[in-house]
């Protein structure tokens, strides 16, 4: 069940009873309270944990932003989470999916594929530009041989240090 926003307890009551999953995701956990269930030590078994959404910018393009802005979350990430791929802040956040207790982790290809805001899927509110990011229709390029490659060989990895 998608419980993102303001979760009034009956809310939560209602999820647990009915035994559906709920969602966390980490982009929305680093503003500094403890007590934020989107920080990983707050996640719970029965949901979904997403570093992002399709609704998200990617994760590199939400890091890049966190840092131009200055924000202190960009600090407290590294601070929480105990190392910080700053250059590559998608598979950091892929690697704190993997080990949080939640069921399962999913995660969006652009963040796979560690891209920038270029290839944001969508940005809620606005009727245009939305849902037009594709994966390159030939797959077989060395470049993108190679990064196809990477990723699912970091993925096997993680898979099998969390036993996902």
């Amino acid at each position: 069940a998608e419980d993102l926003g303001i979760i009034t307890p009956d809310v939560v009551d209602l999820r647990e009873r009915i035994g559906a999953p709920g969602m966390v995701v980490l982009q929305f956990g680093f503003d500094g309270n403890p007590k934020n269930p989107h920080l990983p030590h707050n996640h719970y078994e029965n949901c979904f944990v997403y570093p992002g959404t399709h609704d998200n910018d990617t994760t590199n393009g939400w890091f890049e932003k966190q840092v131009a802005e200055g924000q202190r979350s960009s600090a407290f990430v590294e601070e929480y989470l105990g190392h910080a791929d700053r250059e590559d802040m998608a598979w950091t956040f892929i690697q704190a999916s993997m080990a949080s207790v939640a069921r399962t982790a999913m995660f969006t290809m652009q963040d796979v594929l560690s891209l920038d805001n270029s290839a944001r899927m969508n940005l809620p509110g606005t009727a245009e530009g939305n849902w037009a990011w594709r994966m390159a229709g030939d797959q077989d390029t060395l470049w993108d041989g190679l990064r196809l490659k990477r990723a699912s060989d970091k993925l096997r990895s993680l898979t099998e240090r969390y036993d996902r």
